[in-house]
């Protein structure tokens, strides 16, 4: 690899802990830069700064995450890879983070843009397998790793949480269902967290949940520093996916790498290792049930060496290794 040439990295500008695919490429970004210093990351807000990227002679080759919540309704990732195509000639990675269970208008978008790239990275081998069979010449599994750090000191080691809630706050993400649940445990003796950052337009919604589930402890807006702590002090996390338990979800890896058994909801998209890895339920008295046999006795556990294991797989380093394959192998 010329050292004078770059690799961008893209990035939305929402902040960290508002959109999991950022945090995710923040981490990489990290990661691969501890190995390697031929990459830039490049925060991208529109097509203006899109095209800075590409008009950059220093920079040979792109990488671009998708789909981010920023992009949501952006046609700018299409407009700058077509641009490309035409009159810049630049490599260009795309990371498919959810192909699977996106809506029909974004699966098109996602195709196109895979079409308009040189090399795929798909996040596991579920989301490879819906992709059209042309497109998997060119591609790669590289899995996510957990975006919260297990290496923060807490000031002891009491369990202040039995069961917590982590993730993206926002209306028919799980919230609500990880409410129902709890409802049904004795909330009298039990103490319950909710950790996660609300999405922009949704913060009334969750005042007024705030207000009427008094016995439930919320954390909002927290450092990743204090995430880890909060982590550190549950017992239980429940993850109630609308859409089932998938490889790809951020939450679920930080909740393994605090040692946390995991109750979650089943789904088309479970692995034999995931069966292994978390405790399953496909309907609400099932996971009632389940988080009082968990709470009883830790003879139902399960042991934190099958959740090195799962992790060990999706450790960064091995993460910025892979990545560091795929660009060599484009030069």
């Amino acid at each position: 690899m010329n050292s004078n040439s770059k690799i961008a990295l893209i990035c939305s500008v929402l902040g960290e802990g508002r959109c999991g695919v950022e945090d995710y490429t923040l981490k990489l970004y990290k990661n691969y830069f501890s190995l390697e210093n031929n990459m830039e990351i490049i925060f991208v807000n529109n097509l203006g700064d899109f095209l800075k990227v590409l008009k950059n002679i220093n920079i040979t080759m792109i990488h671009v995450q998708y789909p981010m919540l920023a992009w949501r309704k952006s046609f700018t990732p299409i407009i700058s890879l077509v641009f490309n195509k035409l009159f810049f000639y630049k490599k260009i990675i795309l990371t498919i983070h959810e192909y699977s269970q996106a809506h029909k208008l974004r699966k098109y978008i996602i195709l196109f843009l895979a079409f308009l790239s040189d090399h795929i990275v798909y996040t596991s081998i579920y989301e490879k397998n819906q992709m059209p069979k042309v497109l998997n010449k060119k591609s790669v599994i590289i899995p996510i790793g957990t975006g919260i750090s297990n290496t923060y000191p807490r000031c002891d080691n009491r369990k202040l949480f039995d069961v917590t809630y982590f993730g993206l706050l926002m209306p028919n993400k799980g919230l609500e269902d990880f409410i129902n649940i709890v409802k049904n445990l004795n909330t009298n003796n039990l103490n319950f967290a909710v950790i996660g950052n609300v999405v922009a337009g949704h913060e009334m919604w969750l005042d007024g949940i705030r207000k009427q589930y008094q016995f439930i402890s919320f954390y909002t807006e927290s450092s990743e520093e204090k995430v880890s702590q909060l982590l550190q002090a549950s017992t239980l996390m429940l993850l109630p996916y609308p859409d089932g338990i998938s490889e790809r979800r951020g939450t679920f890896l930080a909740s393994l790498n605090h040692s946390l058994q995991v109750v979650t909801t089943d789904g088309g998209f479970v692995t034999d290792e995931l069966k292994e890895t978390v405790h399953l339920y496909s309907n609400q008295c099932e996971a009632v049930d389940i988080i009082q046999k968990l709470l009883l006795s830790k003879n139902f556990w399960i042991s934190n060496g099958v959740f090195e294991k799962y992790l060990a797989q999706r450790s960064w380093f091995s993460i910025a290794k892979k990545h560091s394959e795929v660009y060599r192998s484009l030069h």
